[in-house]
């Protein structure tokens, strides 16, 4: 029976829940709580009431019909999430009950939720908000949470500031001493001055012209052999004035030979029809240049500077006779690769021509790359790459740090951890170590590949040649020498080594690049712990959507112009034949009268009228838009900011706040222990000293830590409780209910003026016995000692004549005076009875507070002494774990038999003495001890269950007395 009772219960009280969810489920489900949510309590109407009411039974015992009591409504109070606190239910409750029986009605309920009292607190609650009172000993688990979460962004984001300069300036240094920025841009420079010397090769339209300038230019600037000039015009004696075979401007000496490369394509069919193939080339109706232009082919040459000119003019005529460079290449490179000894730099130069399809030849001076052959010549150059490595593993452990506890909340804990910033500082990591990265792949080809290509090249057997015989060779001289055909085969593999490395160095200077707008992140970052720094970060981010919007019609406008000037401008300016030409071309402005001036007079009018166009609606009126939307977004977020600490200030601050928090629980570990949804170590809302060391006792968070954390937190709140301003929708909304409040004071004043009508025609009816009395009225006063003359007939007719006309507002001004005299009298007596319950109410707050004081050191005390308790029966179970009750109770019989057996052995000696005595004694002590303790071991338990027995009946007695009271 007990087991079917058991399990019987539960079930009852699991459909009884079940009943409430669904009752609470169709509360919730009607519309008229988004209005007591939003405070428009007026928008309520009777429909809205009348479905509410109609998920309650009515009173069938009472009189009348659609009454409903109020314990029937107070059902409502188990239902959460209304907008309605529960003694905002009752006073309405209160306020439709007009007679005081406990009932109400549709009509009731409907007309004090829109006019009532209660309704405007609602409504004025909804509005402006409660104030609330802020207490240094607790606040919410939302100020809390807050308070941390800023002190902790604050913190590391201006810690993070003198590491990131750090970061960026051993980032600057290394970046340019290993790219050698300056050594190179000279190099540079060097090779741009040869080639677009005499003759320029930007000038050269055709490949007769460009063989020409092979010849007579490239030959005479870039391999020299002699230096003809009118002091020296003989070419023998070109090794007196440059005495280096294969140097470029006195020191940049070529490795090898200059190689030729033609990247080209087979020809193939055109796509037209065969007659206008055969017109166009006469080669088998075949076009060139129509092969996939990621399939291309390519022929190399190689011109060593070991062999005399005539040789190398020879050679470059025979090529050109061969037809080498046709219509099927679309390329024509000219590589050389140098050495700096005095530099220590390698530097490989490459000369492109393009063929395009228009005919035109394009000359590109690209891919010139230079690099050290010794990165690390000197310990000392170590030294920023070891700091660089060092700044990103201490962000690496920092990061970590904040993502393991993060990790190990779960899903929930990664999703809180993962941020915008947090992003960036990941970036910031993971992009440092692959540069690094990217470096030292460099330096394993500068110190293995590149020596390894280079072993074995006969270029010193070659120098020496010429240097014994004071004059270049000729090809059976090299043959003689070298084997040329395993000498071009090295050089090849020479070429394709530097183009490697020149990719990967390249690659590491543009990483480099995006490396530094990262850092760039990482100040915006550091910024927000200062508001000073941070307003730069607030006006991007306020003017970002303006911003974004103003670019759109900017960049449609601009767009507009730009395709105007190509069509205007394009066939005869070659800034603006192509539409990206035409961007850049308007966005510099640069056109000039005389480029107008060349156009017809009807053309030119629309180039003008382009121009002034262009230069208001874009360069004046657009640009000062942006700077208006920059400016305004400025302002707004200076004005945000107000006066806040200089970066001096909040460094000194943030020091001192270090050396007071030193010993405390670390911020970052609080927050994921409370952000753990599945585990939170603080479920609770309110948090005070006591509740915050309890979650954290495992941590031994000290009292100090929580009370410092606590009172910040509540300052925090207190500093961010926001002032409501209200708008237009509040304003109406509070328009309306002045508007109801007014309207039900002008009823009550109808009333007044209809009591006020209805007593005055009283008045009026009695009227007629009031001259009916009028002789005995005169009477009395000769009663009361007044003298009254008798007048004759026609006298007293016109008197009493004079005393109608007078008598109604006679009586009614005596009537209102009296009326007058006694609702001041009832005033006063009110104020003395408001007076005296104002005193008993303080006298009775008093003692309840009292009584609360009394209670809550009650409570402390038995808190404590449970919380005491806990902690003994915890120790004791950990004295007495492994041990066995039963035992533990055979220990004073086993200690008897002990002691008799030592008394037996030890009886001569201890027989009628004091020890013995004494022995016996302490035996009782310690037999009394061992019951103790097995009574405590047996009835933990028990005792438990009873002090919180006592707990919970001595705070029900507290709660009897406080309503006695």
């Amino acid at each position: 029976l007990g087991f079917k009772l058991h399990f019987k219960i539960p079930a009852m009280g699991t459909v009884a829940e079940q009943e409430q969810e669904e009752f609470a489920e169709k509360v919730r489900e009607l519309g008229l709580w988004e209005h007591v949510k939003k405070g428009d309590l007026h928008l309520i109407e009777l429909d809205a009431i009348e479905a509410l009411l109609a998920l309650f039974e009515k009173d069938t015992q009472g009189k009348g019909d659609g009454f409903y009591t109020f314990d029937e409504l107070e059902k409502l109070t188990i239902v959460e999430d209304l907008g309605l606190l529960e003694e905002d239910l009752r006073a309405l409750l209160a306020e439709a009950d007009d007679d005081g029986s406990e009932r109400v009605t549709a009509e009731g309920l409907h007309k004090a939720m829109t006019e009532g009292e209660t309704a405007f607190t609602i409504a004025k609650a909804a509005m402006f908000g409660l104030d609330k009172e802020f207490k240094s000993t607790e606040c919410t688990l939302e100020e809390l949470m807050g308070y941390l979460h800023e002190e902790y962004d604050r913190s590391s984001n201006l810690w993070s500031m003198p590491q990131t300069t750090l970061l960026f300036i051993i980032f600057a240094c290394t970046a340019s001493m290993h790219t050698s920025v300056s050594e190179a841009f000279n190099t540079q420079r060097v090779f741009n001055r040869l080639i677009t010397g005499s003759p320029n090769l930007m000038r050269v339209r055709s490949r007769s012209s460009w063989w020409s300038w092979v010849e007579n230019g490239f030959l005479h600037n870039v391999m020299r052999q002699d230096d003809i000039s009118p002091e020296n015009p003989d070419p023998d004696f070109g090794l007196d004035t440059n005495p280096f075979p294969g140097r470029v401007a006195r020191e940049q000496q070529i490795i090898g030979a200059a190689r030729f490369r033609r990247f080209y394509t087979e020809p193939s069919s055109c796509g037209i029809s065969q007659d206008l193939a055969n017109m166009y080339d006469y080669k088998d109706g075949l076009c060139s240049k129509l092969g996939e232009w990621n399939n291309l082919q390519t022929d190399d040459w190689f011109l060593l500077y070991h062999e005399k000119r005539e040789v190398l003019e020879e050679r470059i005529r025979n090529k050109s006779a061969e037809y080498w460079f046709d219509s099927n290449t679309t390329y024509m490179d000219i590589d050389t690769f140098t050495y700096n000894l005095h530099q220590d730099l390698f530097s490989l130069q490459s000369i492109r021509t393009e063929q395009e399809d228009g005919g035109f030849m394009k000359h590109r001076i690209q891919r010139h790359e230079s690099w050290l052959g010794n990165p690390y010549s000197s310990w000392i150059f170590v030294v920023p790459d070891l700091i660089f490595v060092a700044i990103l593993c201490n962000m690496f452990y920092g990061e970590m740090k904040e993502l393991i506890p993060a990790a190990s909340n779960g899903l929930d804990g990664l999703a809180d951890y993962w941020s915008f910033w947090n992003g960036v500082d990941w970036i910031a990591i993971l992009f440092g170590f692959f540069v690094s990265g990217l470096w030292y792949r460099i330096c394993i080809q500068l110190y293995n590949d590149i020596p390894a290509v280079l072993e074995g090249l006969p270029t010193d057997a070659l120098d020496y040649y010429v240097f014994v015989n004071q004059t270049y060779m000729t090809p059976d001289a090299v043959d003689m020498v070298i084997d040329r055909t395993a000498y071009e085969e090295q050089m090849e593999r020479i070429f394709d080594t530097a183009e490697t490395v020149r990719w990967w160095h390249q690659l590491c200077r543009y990483m480099a690049v995006g490396y530094l707008f990262v850092l760039m992140l990482k100040f915006f970052k550091a910024f927000q712990a200062n508001e000073r720094l941070n307003v730069v970060i607030q006006t991007l981010v306020g003017s970002f959507v303006d911003v974004i919007h103003f670019f759109l019609a900017f960049a449609l406008i601009f767009t507009c112009f730009a395709g105007a000037a190509l069509v205007l401008f394009g066939h005869r300016m070659t800034d603006l034949s192509s539409f990206s030409g035409a961007l850049f071309f308007c966005w510099r402005s640069n056109v000039a009268y005389d480029d107008i001036a060349a156009f017809p007079g009807m053309y030119q009018l629309i180039c003008f009228a382009w121009y002034f166009g262009f230069q208001i609606l874009v360069q004046k009126l657009m640009l000062s838009i942006l700077v208006g939307i920059i400016f305004e977004a400025y302002g707004t977020a200076h004005a945000a900011a107000g006066s806040p600490p200089t970066i001096v200030t909040q460094i000194v601050e943030g020091v001192e706040t270090i050396k007071l928090t030193s010993t405390f629980v670390d911020q970052y570990y609080i927050i994921c222990e409370l952000e753990d949804d599945d585990f939170p170590a603080h479920p609770a809302e309110h948090v005070t000293c006591r509740s915050l060391r309890k979650a954290f006792a495992k941590d031994k968070m000290t009292k100090i830590n929580a009370e410092y954390l606590i009172k910040e937190a509540s300052e925090w709140g207190q500093n961010r409780a926001e002032t409501y301003e209200p708008n237009t929708d509040d304003g109406i909304r509070v328009v309306s209910q002045i508007h109801v409040q007014s309207r039900r004071l002008l009823n009550m004043s109808e009333n007044l003026k209809n009591q006020v009508e209805d007593q005055y025609g009283k008045l009026s009816k009695e009227e007629e016995k009031a001259k009916l009395n009028k002789v005995a009225m005169v009477e009395s006063e000769n009663l009361s000692g007044i003298p009254i003359e008798l007048a004759p007939p026609e006298t007293k007719n016109m008197q009493i004549a004079a005393d109608e006309n007078l008598m109604p507002e006679e009586i009614l001004l005596r009537r209102i005076s009296e009326l007058t005299s006694q609702i001041m009298n009832i005033r006063q007596d009110q104020t003395k009875l408001v007076q005296q319950t104002v005193d008993e109410m303080e006298q009775q707050k008093f003692a309840i507070q009292e009584k609360i004081m009394w209670a809550q050191q009650k409570i402390t005390i038995l808190t404590d002494r449970c919380e005491r308790t806990e902690i003994g029966v915890g120790q004791l179970r950990e004295c007495l774990k492994g041990i066995s009750v039963d035992l533990l109770r055979e220990m004073p019989e086993r200690l008897i038999e002990l002691e008799k057996q030592l008394f037996e052995a030890n009886k001569p000696v201890l027989s009628g003495s004091a020890d013995a005595s004494r022995l016996e004694r302490q035996h009782d002590l310690l037999r009394e001890q061992v019951d103790k303790l097995v009574d405590k071991a047996g009835n933990s338990s028990v005792d438990m269950r009873q002090a919180l027995r006592m707990v919970h009946t001595a705070i029900d007695k507290f709660g009897k007395e406080i309503p006695e009271g």
